[in-house]
């Protein structure tokens, strides 16, 4: 049951991202933001990005902020998140209160402020915009690998058939 609730999901948004791409690669409007590599019209943090050393270095700082975000959001934030939102847990031992209220919004704050910046980077051009989505997510495979790898997983048929011996 849980899996059919995730294909569908992911079939939504698939159909949903095959929509935004078409009205985006069907556009009869001629800008900027559709033009692609290092040209006279990007510029950023009022840096021309007219060379293929200036786009290459441009492509670095993405990918680097892009990796810290995944980094941080799916290793540091559960943490914090969890010890804060968790309804059942009651007793902090890891952290002082203060010390848990100084990290978090430190690390909400930082999150927000590059959240802009990375706004402003991906609103420049559309291929700056793709490039950003790949990093990220071809850091978050990685992350999620790793994460997956210190868990251990029962097989479906395990569990099926424990369910059996608990039932009877």
């Amino acid at each position: 049951m849980i899996k059919r609730k995730i294909y569908t999901a992911i079939s939504i948004n698939l159909f949903t991202l095959f929509l935004i791409f078409s009205l985006v690669f069907f556009s009869s409007v001629k800008t900027s933001y559709y033009t692609y590599g290092p040209n006279e019209t990007l510029s950023l943090f009022g840096i021309k990005i007219d060379t293929l050393l200036k786009y290459i270095c441009l492509h670095i700082f993405i990918f680097i902020s892009e990796s810290s975000e995944v980094f941080i959001s799916e290793i540091a934030m559960p943490f914090i998140d969890f010890n804060i939102y968790n309804p059942d847990k009651k007793i902090i031992y890891d952290f002082s209160r203060i010390e848990l209220n100084i990290f978090a919004n430190l690390m909400y704050t930082f999150n927000s402020v590059k959240k802009l910046l990375m706004l402003i980077v991906s609103i420049s051009q559309f291929d700056i915009a793709l490039s950003k989505v790949i990093y990220s997510e071809i850091t978050r495979i990685f992350t999620v690998y790793f994460i997956l790898a210190e868990k251990k997983f029962r097989e479906y048929k395990e569990i099926y058939e424990l369910d059996e011996l608990v039932i009877n």
